[in-house]
C-alpha cells in the first residue's frame, strides 16, 4: 500500500492526521493509517481503548460539520496499527478550526474561496449563476436581446420559450422572486459587468504585438473572442482541381470554438481574474479562473465515458438551447475527434493554480493537417507553393517574414533586436528563406531591400 488520493500514512495521530481527514472528507473519502511511517514501515503505536477515544473526540471538536470517522485497530506484525477512516461528506466542505482543506493526489491543499464556495454549492445542487445579482432589477435586462435568444431556441428542437422575454426568464429560472439572477445579468444585461476576456498575439511570452480586450454579455463575448482568434491564426489555400478552392485554417475551428465555449461558460465568476488568450506563431492557450468542478478530474476528460460537472448550471443550460453547445459532457471527445483531421497538433490541458489552462501546439512546422497534403489539380507544385508556400515555415521564419513585409530594407542588426535573436541566427533564417525561394534581395548589400517572391 502507498500513500494516495484516499491512503495517508502517520507515525503517531497529530493535528495533521485531523486536517488530512477532513480532506477526505471533501473530496472522495479516504484511510489515515497511524503507526506507520512515509516510506509504508510499520512502526506501531501504544494506544489504549481510552487514547481512541480521545482522539474520536479531538476530531469531532475541531471539525465542522463534526467528522465521526471509524476506528479500527489491528496488530500487523506484532505492531498495533490505527486506521482512521472517513467518507465523502455529503454538506460540504468540512472545516478544520477555520480552515478548509481538499485532497490533491497524495496531499491535502488549503481551499481557496471560490473553492469553498464551490464546495458548497455542489452539496446543496445549487450554483452561482443561480443566485439573485444583488439589487439589479429586470429593467437592467435588454430585453431585445431576451426575444432574439428566445426565437433562436424556438427555432430548434430542444425546447419552447414564450414569446413574452419575463416570461421567458422565469420559464428558465433566471428570474426569482421577479428578479435577475446572476446568470441572466451574464446573458442579457444592457451594462457591462466587466467580466473580460482578454485576447493577446504574442512573437514571444513577453512580446505582445497585439492585445484586446472583450466584455458585455456572454453570447457577445464568445463570437468577439473567437472573431479576434481567428484573425490571428493562419489560413492556406486547398486547391480541390475542378472544384475550385477552400480555405483552411491552421486549427480546427469546432475546437477553437469549443475551448472559448468553456472558459467563459465554465469559468469562475467569483474570481477577479479574466479569461486570458494568447496567440502564438505556433500554439494557442486559453486559461480561465475555477478549477475543474466537482469530481471532475484531468483524467476523466481523457476519456470518452466521463461525466460532465458544471459550475454555472443557468449559463450552460442557455447555452445549450442556443445550440451552443452541442451536449453535456461530450465537448472533449468531439474535439478529440476533430483533431485527428490535423496530426501536427498537440492537444494539452491541465490546472494551474486556481485556475484551468488548455493548449494547442504545432508539434512540426505550421501546417494544415492531414487533408492539405493532399491537395490535387491542374495546378503546378511550384503555383500550389506560391499560394501555401508560406504554411511550410517555422513559427522563427514566420515572424522574419512579418519583419521583411513591414520594413523591406531591413538589416540583420534590426530584425536581430526586434525578433530577440542572435544577428547569426537572423542571417540563418534569411538563407532559407531566400534558399526555398520566398524572399530574394535586390540592390547592393549596404542600400538593397527584400522583395517577397511568393507567399
Amino acid at each position: 500500500m502507498k500513500e494516495g488520493p484516499r491512503v495517508e500514512f502517520k507515525a503517531t495521530f497529530n493535528h495533521d492526521a485531523i486536517v488530512t481527514l477532513s480532506a477526505f472528507a471533501n473530496t472522495k473519502g479516504g484511510t489515515v493509517h497511524i503507526g506507520v511511517g512515509d516510506d509504508g514501515r510499520i512502526i506501531g503505536v501504544g494506544v489504549s481503548d481510552k487514547s481512541l477515544e480521545v482522539w474520536a473526540n479531538e476530531i469531532k471538536h475541531k471539525t465542522e460539520p463534526s467528522i465521526v470517522p471509524n476506528i479500527e485497530r489491528r496488530e500487523i506484525k506484532g505492531k498495533s496499527v490505527v486506521m482512521l477512516s472517513v467518507a465523502e461528506f455529503p454538506v460540504k466542505p468540512v472545516g478544520v478550526q477555520g480552515r478548509y482543506y481538499r485532497r490533491v493526489a497524495g496531499a491535502n491543499h488549503q481551499m481557496s474561496v471560490s473553492e469553498i464556495a464551490d464546495a458548497f454549492m455542489q452539496s446543496t445542487q445549487e450554483s452561482w449563476d443561480a443566485y439573485l445579482h444583488p439589487g439589479a432589477e429586470v429593467r437592467e435586462l435588454d430585453l431585445s436581446k431576451v426575444r432574439t435568444f428566445a426565437q433562436k431556441v424556438n427555432a430548434g428542437s430542444r425546447f419552447h420559450l414564450p414569446s413574452d422575454p419575463r416570461q421567458a426568464l422565469a420559464k428558465l429560472r433566471l428570474l426569482r422572486d421577479g428578479c435577475p439572477t446572476h446568470a441572466a445579468m451574464l446573458l442579457f444585461a444592457k451594462d457591462d459587468l466587466r467580466f473580460n476576456v482578454h485576447v493577446g498575439r504574442f512573437k514571444t511570452p513577453d512580446l505582445i504585438i497585439d492585445d484586446k480586450m472583450f466584455s458585455g454579455t456572454l453570447f457577445d463575448v464568445v463570437e468577439a473572442t473567437i472573431r479576434q482568434i481567428l484573425g490571428h491564426i493562419r489560413v492556406a489555400l486547398k486547391i480541390a482541381g475542378a472544384r475550385g478552392r477552400t480555405e483552411e485554417f491552421e486549427y480546427p475551428l469546432p475546437v477553437i470554438r469549443e475551448l472559448v465555449l468553456n472558459a467563459v461558460v465554465h469559468r469562475d465568476y467569483t474570481s477577479p481574474i479574466d479569461v486570458q488568450i494568447k496567440v502564438f506563431d505556433d500554439g494557442v492557450t486559453i486559461f480561465n479562473p475555477g478549477r475543474l468542478f466537482g469530481r471532475l478530474t484531468i483524467e476523466d476528460l481523457a476519456a470518452d465515458d466521463y461525466q460532465s460537472s458544471t459550475r454555472n448550471k443557468l449559463i450552460a443550460e442557455a447555452f445549450y438551447l442556443s445550440g451552443d453547445i452541442e451536449k453535456y459532457g461530450s465537448g472533449y471527445v468531439r474535439m478529440r475527434r476533430e483533431l485527428l483531421k490535423y496530426p501536427g497538433i498537440e492537444f494539452k490541458y491541465r490546472e494551474k493554480g486556481n485556475g484551468f489552462l488548455a493548449e494547442l501546439w504545432h508539434t512540426r512546422s505550421p501546417g494544415l493537417g492531414a487533408a492539405a497534403d493532399k491537395q490535387t489539380g491542374a495546378q503546378t507544385g511550384a503555383q500550389t507553393g506560391a499560394q501555401t508556400g508560406e504554411w511550410r515555415l517555422t513559427g522563427k521564419q514566420q515572424a522574419v517574414m512579418e519583419v521583411i513585409r513591414a520594413n523591406p530594407e531591413v538589416s540583420f542588426a534590426f530584425a536581430s533586436a526586434l525578433l530577440g535573436m542572435t544577428r547569426d541566427l537572423v542571417r540563418k533564417h534569411f538563407d532559407a528563406l531566400k534558399r526555398k525561394g520566398i524572399i530574394r534581395h535586390v540592390g547592393s548589400a549596404r542600400s538593397g531591400r527584400w522583395v517577397v517572391a511568393k507567399g
